[in-house]
């Protein structure tokens, strides 16, 4: 379960998301899964989790990492 970054601002730190799913491929992890939570979920706009979807995707695209993305949500809506 990958860990959310965030900026001094409270921002999604999208660059520092991609270089964990690059460090665990580097550490030979079988896959990644993001976001959890245990990964800061609620604290996550829409917005900010289906961009850091996109940026686990992407960097895991280019590893032998396989990516995992979490849809789990508060309540049924």
């Amino acid at each position: 379960i990958l860990q959310t970054p965030f900026t001094s601002d409270n921002k999604l730190d999208t660059k520092s998301l991609a270089a964990q799913v690059r460090f665990c491929d580097k550490a030979g992890a079988h896959g990644v899964v993001w976001p959890q939570l245990a990964s800061e979920y609620a604290d996550l706009s829409l917005e900010e989790r289906m961009a850091g979807m996109e940026v686990v995707a992407q960097a895991g695209a280019s590893s032998k990492c396989e990516v995992v993305l979490g849809v789990q949500g508060a309540d049924l809506a």
